[in-house]
């Protein structure tokens, strides 16, 4: 991943206009070299949105886009992605025609660790050929 990169926004709307929406904006946190990597989550739906603001490993992301690519590749599976303290990204097949979800949830660290309060998690679909932006979009990181 090129640390030297500053600041990137990815977004990952919901096929056919559906009004769900996952926003996140990358940015390198070069002040601290064990987690690189600065995140910032804002997912919408009609009737509900979260935001969610933290920090991802160097391997973590890494990790994620080398899931992507395979995915992107064989058109089935799944890449994650996630921070223990506040949100998990999911991109997964849902049929063997090649369809896929996105999978958001982010919480409250506090009350998550006692019984999974305060949660809120959205999954819409979205296009197939939204994968081949995606990688690109993560590579360039």
């Amino acid at each position: 991943m090129n640390k030297q990169f500053g600041e990137k926004i990815i977004n990952i709307p919901s096929v056919k206009s559906e009004g769900s929406n996952l926003t996140l904006k990358i940015e390198s946190n070069r002040s601290i070299e064990a987690i690189p990597w600065k995140i910032k989550i804002e997912c919408k739906t009609p009737n509900f949105s979260g935001y969610y603001s933290g920090q991802i490993e160097d391997g973590d992301l890494k990790r994620f886009v080398d899931e992507l690519k395979d995915v992107e590749k064989v058109r089935k599976g799944d890449c994650h992605v996630y921070d223990e303290w506040g949100f998990a990204l999911t991109i997964r097949s849902i049929d063997s025609v090649g369809h896929f979800v996105v999978d958001v949830a982010i919480w409250n660290p506090q009350e998550h660790a006692k019984n999974h309060a305060n949660q809120l998690e959205i999954i819409y679909q979205i296009e197939p050929s939204l994968l081949t932006v995606l990688l690109k979009d993560f590579t360039s990181l």
